[in-house]
């Protein structure tokens, strides 16, 4: 996959996940966070009257919402979620206390869809490992 459906900005959320070829929001919630490695919950939401999402990333003592509106890339996606888990502050999922993410607002987009390539790829094998439990049971 090229670039450019992670810099595209989408008109609603359905054109996002259609563009990025994802099934649901929670495939999205995924992808963001083995982009980030950090937890996080996406929140559909309405903004000024048309379509948002809340990113909200999760750390040890709390949680902090940040509400997007559409239209929006998920470059723009990823870039919120990193910037709202620097304030969140720690998270030590595992026992392994992690830093905070790469600065992605100050990362090329070159390498920021690198970032998500990667991120989309692993969301995708584990949608396959996922369903292929149901396969075989």
């Amino acid at each position: 996959m090229s670039g450019a459906p992670f810099t595209t900005n989408f008109p609603r959320p359905e054109d996002l996940l259609a563009g990025m070829d994802l099934d649901d929001v929670d495939d999205l919630e995924t992808l963001l966070m083995m982009a980030i490695d950090r937890p996080l919950t996406l929140v559909p939401e309405e903004v000024d009257g048309g379509p948002g999402i809340e990113v909200v990333v999760h750390s040890d003592d709390c949680s902090i919402g940040t509400v997007v509106p559409f239209p929006v890339s998920v470059a723009e996606l990823v870039r919120t979620a990193a910037e709202t888990a620097v304030d969140v502050g720690t998270w030590t999922g595992a026992g392994v206390t992690r830093g905070d993410p790469p600065d992605f607002r100050a990362l090329p987009d070159g390498d920021l869809v690198a970032v998500l390539q990667d991120a989309l790829g692993r969301t995708r094998l584990l949608n396959l490992l996922d369903g292929g439990d149901e396969d075989l049971g």
